[in-house]
């Protein structure tokens, strides 16, 4: 899942992050790992801005068109755009039923609170003031 935090695409420490360097991690994992291993795990939930031509999901048809220029296919596009996750979501509940029927002992990990209440106010605060601003 490819994370559109500005502070890890942007050697510069974030300010200079761009939709461009999203595109270059997503062909970087695909030529690795192979693009039926990739996904996007944009991250809008957790930061205040995204990158510079991607700071919100009405702007995936640039990232999907910038990936398409870079030489994806249409299925590959397809993959790393939605169905890689949908084909493990699927897994993982195939999984959980089998290991119902089994009466198997469920593994989870205990996540505690990513942010304090100061950190989540602001983000709801900054999150409250892009939904006002796009709809002007």
């Amino acid at each position: 899942m490819i994370c559109f935090l500005p502070s890890l695409l942007d050697p510069s420490g974030g300010k200079d992050a761009t939709l461009e360097q999203v595109v270059e991690h997503i062909v970087y994992a695909g030529n690795r790992i192979g693009y039926s291993h990739v996904g996007i795990g944009s991250d809008f939930d957790g930061m205040l801005n995204g990158p510079k031509g991607l700071d919100d999901v009405t702007q995936y048809p640039q990232l999907a068109s910038a990936l398409a220029k870079r030489g994806l296919s249409g299925e590959e596009l397809r993959q790393v755009l939605g169905l890689n996750i949908l084909r493990v979501l699927r897994e993982v509940e195939e999984t959980a039923k089998r290991r119902r029927r089994k009466k198997s002992v469920v593994l989870f990990d205990n996540v505690h609170q990513v942010w304090n209440e100061e950190q989540r106010s602001i983000l709801v605060e900054v999150g409250s003031s892009r939904k006002m601003s796009s709809r002007a």
